[in-house]
């Protein structure tokens, strides 16, 4: 198996800096240890979290409006 290209994972620490994953350092924060407790994208991750201070997280997790969002975007859990 190849590595990835530098490119490619020089993208990956900059978008996990941008939510907040990663401090300057390139160390794991509070709120990188929180978003790897989730098996989805760091985005999503960041979106869960983000919800529960927001106060949405009922809409986030699929029962604001009755449907299931979370499928539609590959939560693969039934629990949310």
């Amino acid at each position: 198996m190849d590595p990835p290209p530098h490119e490619t994972l020089v993208l990956a620490l900059e978008q996990l800096y941008a939510l907040g994953a990663l401090n300057n350092r390139g160390e794991l924060t509070k709120m990188g240890r929180k978003m790897a407790e989730f098996p989805v994208d760091p985005m999503v991750a960041k979106m869960i979290l983000a919800s529960e201070k927001l106060v949405c997280s009922r809409r986030v997790h699929g029962y604001g409006d009755g449907g299931n969002p979370a499928e539609s975007v590959g939560f693969p859990w039934a629990w949310v």
